[in-house]
């Protein structure tokens, strides 16, 4: 065969797996809204997470999202652990998907997060958990559940304990609530600081968007046990404000 021909066949091969992979994900998608009408979700469906991180890796990829991560060495291997972090836009919980599967972290979103068309249906069947703030008694049922997925090793947990994003770019108090979490299953939290991700939307197809995630603490369980969720939220909220500090700083 000519050596031209060689170079015919890699946009057809391109193009093959491209469809493929479309194929696949189509299917998927199908897959969760026709088997998400359960109401309630016991525990997360394994397969279906995997196929989310492949798919948000992917599109971390199209969108020109490149990510640094550091410190992912103080992330606990032989246990479970809720994973707190600021929120500064909707793709704040992506990164950890898209780079993190293997810890296997579950978010907890906002309840409306489920009414999106095909994504509110993929995230529902995969067990991410809901919850609505605005009603005390749903978001107790949110607590619970997340709770009982780290009792019963099914998965960790990522919350975001500012609950809703500031316009002007800082930090609101974190609720102290979300580290009940894990005092109740007896696990460590891992802090970390997420930034860059609120470019995103503006950034798509433009130009590149870094993002970064660092892990900057893992407070064992021990430690949480002994420490109020007050006084965790603060720690947690001092570890971050003084990332953000000394990121500024470099710019």
């Amino acid at each position: 065969m000519h050596w031209a021909y060689a170079f015919l066949n890699i946009p057809m091969s391109l193009g093959y797996g491209l469809g493929a992979f479309v194929l696949i994900v189509v299917t998927f998608f199908l897959f969760c809204m026709t088997h998400s009408l359960k109401k309630d979700i016991q525990k997360p469906n394994r397969f279906a997470y995997w196929m989310i991180c492949q798919i948000i890796q992917w599109l971390f990829g199209f969108f020109w999202i490149k990510s640094d991560i550091t410190g992912v060495e103080k992330v606990p291997t032989d246990s479970r652990f809720l994973f707190v972090s600021n929120h500064t836009s909707m793709f704040d919980f992506l990164i950890v998907l898209a780079h993190l599967g293997r810890f296997h972290v579950i978010p907890i979103l906002k309840k409306e997060a489920e009414k999106f068309p095909i994504a509110g249906k993929c995230s529902h069947y995969t067990g991410f958990i809901p919850i609505d703030r605005s009603n005390p008694k749903e978001g107790l049922r949110a607590i619970l559940k997340a709770v009982r997925f780290l009792k019963e090793d099914y998965c960790s947990i990522y919350i975001a304990p500012e609950g809703t994003r500031n316009k002007d770019g800082k930090m609101s108090p974190f609720h102290a609530g979300s580290f009940k979490i894990a005092q109740k299953a007896q696990v460590p939290v891992v802090v970390a600081c997420v930034t860059g991700t609120q470019n995103v939307h503006s950034n798509i197809f433009r130009r590149i968007t870094h993002v970064r995630l660092d892990f900057l603490e893992t407070f064992p369980k021990e430690k949480v046990a002994e420490m109020t969720t007050v006084e965790l939220a603060d720690a947690a909220q001092e570890l971050i404000q003084a990332r953000l500090d000394e990121l500024e700083k470099k710019e």
